[in-house]
């Protein structure tokens, strides 16, 4: 397995309101007319789902289309209201020519609101429990994008390779975060193979979760692998500084996260995941049918350490 150490720059998000549409709130520049008209729909803002967005613009302009120049991209950010995802995703399937979209929550949405227009997605788990596939390489007929599985049981064995002595995980999650069953009974697998155990707290919003690292702690985890969360990625500053306090190292299967303290992750480039996503989007807007590109996996980047945290806990670093 590559290791590569890493220093990250702090990825910016952009200040989205709880819902904005470009040329729909009072105030905003007229739309540039004739260009091609593309939505982007995310549930919250998080790193990890701006690194997505992020990506997804990338991509699109890598295939011709620049936002203000040969496309114009209007944007839904529902802060973690799903009433307001909901109206924001209806408004975008009345207004433009593809809906992009990032979380499954976005996905289920616009797969209820968008019938008659290309939905491409990223940062989605599982596009058939989300109700956009039949099977993995089967999506509805105006459907296709980039999911990401995520690599539950090489997050043990990364904890496990340079923690060796551990033998209590945990994570937080929230349970109302679809597919956290899954990739709860993959982590609690890899740890019974070792003989080790996998410990779960409830969380319901990022305010509980000092109480929830703390009560990790009581219960005698070691460490934490933070399983794909979007109420626990809201509060990670939070945990993160919780776990030091505790001396409870926290790792991650999402690389972005390296540069919020956890001390390692294996996982899914979220920004490359949108990449991927937003080239697909363009392919869609230049006249090939969602039906006639097929559903892609995100690529698994190797494991990265954050050498300033592993140090911090007493890890060693594993040799080239």
């Amino acid at each position: 397995m590559i290791v590569r150490m890493v220093c990250r720059s702090r990825l910016r998000p952009f200040g989205f309101a709880a819902v904005v549409l470009a040329a729909w709130l009072s105030g905003c520049a007229p739309a540039s007319k004739g260009l091609p008209k593309v939505g982007f729909a995310q549930y919250t803002s998080t790193t990890s789902l701006d690194a997505l967005r992020s990506g997804f613009v990338e991509g699109l302009a890598e295939g011709g289309f620049v936002d203000g120049q040969s496309v114009e991209i209007q944007y839904v950010n529902a802060q973690a209201d799903n009433g307001t995802l909901q109206l924001g995703v209806q408004k975008l399937a009345a207004d433009v020519e593809l809906v992009g979209l990032c979380s499954t929550q976005a996905l289920q949405a616009a797969v209820k609101a968008v019938r008659d227009k290309p939905i491409v997605y990223c940062g989605v788990i599982d596009p058939v429990a989300a109700g956009a596939a039949t099977s993995p390489t089967s999506a509805n007929a105006n459907v296709t994008g980039v999911y990401n599985p995520f690599p539950v049981k090489e997050g043990i064995e990364m904890v496990r390779k340079l923690m060796p002595n551990v033998r209590k995980i945990g994570t937080l999650y929230d349970p109302g975060e679809p597919f956290f069953g899954q990739m709860h009974q993959q982590a609690k697998d890899a740890c019974a193979a070792f003989g080790g155990e996998f410990v779960v707290v409830s969380v319901t919003s990022s305010n509980d979760i000092t109480t929830g690292v703390q009560s990790l702690k009581s219960q005698g985890v070691e460490a934490i692998l933070q399983l794909p969360s979007n109420t626990v990625n809201q509060g990670i500053d939070g945990q993160v500084k919780t776990a030091r306090e505790l001396k409870l190292p926290i790792f991650s299967l999402q690389p972005d996260q390296l540069e919020k303290g956890v001390v390692a992750a294996v996982g899914i480039d979220l920004r490359d995941a949108g990449k991927q996503a937003g080239k697909m989007a363009a392919r869609v807007l230049k006249g090939e049918k969602p039906a006639a590109i097929p559903m892609e996996t995100a690529k698994i980047t190797p494991l990265e350490i954050r050498e300033a945290s592993a140090r911090e806990f007493g890890i060693a670093l594993p040799r080239p």
